[in-house]
């Protein structure tokens, strides 16, 4: 992978963005002062959740099923709600107070399902009708912070514990790992992958292949790593944030372990002290989005460059690859049962690709 780079550094509110996903050809994040907007184009949209409370903070977005979920909660009421909003960004009109006075921290899709992941328990929404369908418990001593789907089972990380669940049974195995505040997790290409910091003031990486019952921490994080904010996958390998003595960085990490530097988080404050707070990043469309605040108040959104795999080119756009599979696949079934011109069945099969891209934006 190439370099990442980020040309654009906006200072965009006095709020903490929490959370950032992408789906549909667009980012979306949300803040702790009832912002929810979209990001496309480096131009930044706000989103305005009818029914909703001006006192909500929002904690977490993630796509699925053609919609975006968001969860968060109501300062007046001490209440967590969640809001739908369908792939075009036009309310579900759905908005609710979820059951029992929780706090949500992370949300995620999957198995036809939307988990929330609050404070001793996660939460399952049905993906049509979006009613709670059921819950499992979790360990409510631990300060939890992510949930992740992938390969038919969820995973949720916090200080000194993972759990995973199995979405189907509703029943939880967990993981002890004292000394360890796990901040993020994510799943790509067979394998979940957790950040955060080790009780010294390291930065941490566990892993779970598939097939594998139990996270494995790495040992070979450079020295100078103080923390890792978040992860997420694309394009081709995992990207993670980072704060090392020498700044905040960007680390890629593939399938093997091995971890490389690809890049650095621009900084807008010279002056002392200043420090980020990296809560989330996503990669779509040939592009990662960080969100987080600093310690001057400020909501920040870093949209970077494009980003490629060097190894392999499809790979720097979501549709890129399933598109080109849809036009290969229309191509071959009419050339073999017609005789029709082949720059015609190549147009015909453009215009299908774009009528059904949205199966390849997930």
């Amino acid at each position: 992978m190439s370099t990442i780079t980020f040309p654009n550094n906006l200072k965009v509110s006095s709020s903490n963005w929490k959370s950032v996903c992408y789906g549909n050809n667009r980012f979306v994040a949300v803040n702790d002062n009832n912002n929810i907007v979209v990001i496309n184009d480096n131009q930044i949209t706000p989103i305005l959740i009818d029914g909703a409370s001006p006192d909500i903070g929002w904690v977490s977005i993630c796509y699925g099923n053609n919609q975006f979920f968001a969860a968060g909660v109501d300062y007046n009421t001490g209440g967590s709600v969640t809001a739908f909003l369908d792939k075009n960004m036009t309310q579900v009109p759905n908005y609710r107070t979820l059951d029992g006075a929780i706090t949500p921290v992370s949300v995620c899709y999957g198995n036809g399902m939307f988990a929330v992941l609050s404070e001793g328990q996660v939460q399952f929404l049905n993906q049509n009708n979006r009613d709670i369908i059921d819950s499992v418990s979790l360990n409510d001593s631990t300060l939890w912070r992510s949930i992740a789907y992938g390969n038919g089972k969820l995973v949720a990380v916090g200080y000194g514990e993972i759990s995973i669940i199995d979405p189907k049974l509703f029943n939880v195995s967990n993981q002890i790992l004292l000394q360890c505040e796990w901040e993020s997790v994510c799943y790509g290409n067979g394998m979940f992958v957790a950040v955060g910091v080790s009780g010294i003031g390291h930065g941490i990486i566990a892993t779970l292949p598939d097939g594998a019952q139990n996270f494995t921490v790495m040992n070979d994080i450079p020295d100078s790593v103080i923390d890792f904010f978040s992860v997420c996958y694309g394009p081709g390998m995992f990207v993670l944030s980072a704060y090392a003595r020498d700044g905040y960085k960007l680390f890629t990490l593939n399938n093997t372990g091995t971890l490389t530097p690809a890049g650095i988080i621009p900084s807008y404050d010279t002056t002392p002290l200043f420090t980020y707070s990296l809560f989330s990043v996503s990669y779509g469309n040939n592009r990662l989005v960080i969100v987080g605040t600093d310690n001057r108040d400020h909501g920040v959104i870093l949209i970077s460059d494009a980003v490629t795999d060097e190894n392999n080119p499809l790979l720097s756009d979501d549709t890129t690859m399933c598109n080109f599979g849809i036009i290969f696949c229309i191509i071959l079934i009419l050339r073999i049962s017609t005789k029709t011109n082949v720059v015609l069945l190549l147009c015909i099969a453009l215009l299908l690709s774009f009528v059904f891209r949205d199966y390849c934006l997930i």
